[in-house]
């Protein structure tokens, strides 16, 4: 949203886009749309500020050659087919229940 956009908004329109920017509600529209256009210079500010952030890490990691280590694959044991595991015990059927 432009600056030139935050003129022609109603109040409730000033409202919604400063809740969803986590900003007060409060106050006359001239306050509000003076809060909201605060909110847009400021965050355009910091949206410039990352994209110098990001163009730089990409620069740099475009000039630092990455060198892949290569590790030795590795050693498996060999395992032997044999015979199936035997089948666990059955347990023994419960007691009779005692009379008294």
């Amino acid at each position: 949203m432009d600056i030139a956009a935050v003129k022609k908004l109603k109040v409730a329109e000033l409202k919604a886009e400063l809740k969803k920017r986590g900003l007060s509600t409060d106050g006359l529209k001239a306050v509000l749309s003076k809060r909201l256009q605060e909110a847009i210079e400021a965050n355009g500010a910091q949206q410039e500020e990352e994209t110098v952030d990001d163009m730089m890490e990409v620069e740099e990691s475009q000039q630092e050659p990455q060198q892949q280590v290569q590790q030795p694959p590795a050693k498996r044991k060999k395992v032997e087919a044999s015979a199936p595991a035997p089948a666990p015990a059955a347990k023994p059927p419960p007691a009779p229940p005692v009379k008294v």
